[in-house]
């Protein structure tokens, strides 16, 4: 036996799984099908600075991620929300937006999201136990656990294990290759749980100075024109650059017709027609597009769910699996699936009930 527990997915699941298994004295393997680890965490670092392409907020209220946080000796801080939020009509007319921000109470990780991805990652370096561009083709059960058919490059091979631990979005284990197959209630219940953010594309804008602050504003329009139909100060705590970022509004085959070049021109319209001509020269204009991402999206993924979706699964599979297979992808999580604490929440689950079973 290779190891005790085969982790698939070096994202922020993943990452904490095997983080919470290492302190409890259990090897491990994780394999990533990326160059990188992270997963939908993901930072654009321009200037020495780090921008968030993934899930960029937190939450009060959020237990695990910030018990996480305060281990690894990172901060976080409050999402700018001072100033003026602006609505953009239909009809192209800005006009204030009444009420509450949108987005008060929300938090950010001092240096993007991705400091927590990579701090985990830094922790487990040591023990050599992290495999990037592992792609993980068949998943067998053996006598005492698992065995997984693994392509590295035109490399195949198979490490076996006590268990597999499937860190990556459920649609996309639902399509692996299973010997026995799934049950096909199960199988059925993963294709139906929805990617998060996998349908959406983000645009990141880099500017010299918060041009936004310096007219009372806080960065945050909502928009019934697009192609952003939100943006928000992404800018970091101190200093600069200094950036907006929005979710793009059209669906991922509009956007592949439309093309990167055209919908940046679209997007710089449009910031120039929300905050006027100071917005007219960014430094840098980055879409990161996950709907074209194949270790995130599957084809069903295409098309983003009216709201968000009721996430939670069984963390292990049943039958000829059980004991032997588990699912602790963020979807899979009941109380917060999609968020980075859903991630957390499941990952430390699934560290101490597999100690419990050893």
């Amino acid at each position: 036996m290779d190891t005790e527990v085969l982790i698939v997915g070096g994202g922020l699941s993943g990452l904490t799984a095997a983080w919470q298994l290492s302190k409890l004295g259990i090897p491990y393997r994780i394999v990533e099908a990326r160059p990188r680890m992270g997963g939908r965490i993901l930072s654009l670092t321009k200037h020495g600075t780090d921008y968030d392409l993934g899930p960029s907020w937190i939450w009060q209220g959020q237990p695990h991620v910030a018990e996480l946080l305060n281990v690894l000796g990172l901060s976080k801080f409050s999402q700018p929300v001072e100033g003026t939020t602006l609505y953009q009509l239909q009809s192209g007319q800005i006009q204030p937006h009444q009420g509450l921000s949108p987005m008060a109470g929300a938090l950010r990780i001092q240096g993007g999201s991705a400091a927590l991805t990579n701090a985990l990652s830094n922790s487990l370096m040591s023990n050599n136990n992290l495999y990037p561009e592992h792609v993980v083709t068949k998943i067998m059960t053996t006598n005492h656990g698992v065995q997984l058919q693994i392509n590295n490059g035109d490399k195949t091979f198979e490490w076996q294990a006590k268990a597999a631990a499937l860190a990556i979005p459920p649609r996309l284990a639902a399509k692996l290759n299973y010997s026995p197959g799934l049950p096909n209630p199960l199988k059925q219940a993963l294709q139906k749980l929805p990617t998060w953010m996998a349908a959406h594309a983000k645009v990141v804008t880099l500017f010299d100075k918060p041009f936004w602050k310096e007219q009372g504003l806080s960065g945050t329009a909502l928009s019934q024109v697009g192609p952003l139909v939100e943006i928000h100060d992404a800018s970091p705590n101190d200093g600069g650059p200094y950036a907006l970022f929005g979710f793009v509004g059209y669906p991922a085959n509009a956007r592949s017709q439309i093309g990167e070049a055209e919908l940046v021109n679209k997007v710089k319209q449009q910031l120039v027609s929300i905050f006027g001509s100071a917005a007219d020269n960014p430094i840098d204009v980055v879409i990161q597009d996950w709907s074209t991402e194949p270790f995130t999206a599957d084809e069903e993924d295409l098309n983003a769910p009216a709201g968000h979706p009721e996430y939670g699964l069984a963390m292990q599979a049943q039958n000829e699996w059980a004991d032997r297979l588990y699912f602790i992808s963020t979807e899979t999580n009941q109380d917060h699936g999609g968020l980075i604490e859903g991630a957390i929440d499941r990952a430390t689950q699934f560290a101490h009930e597999f100690n419990k079973s050893r």
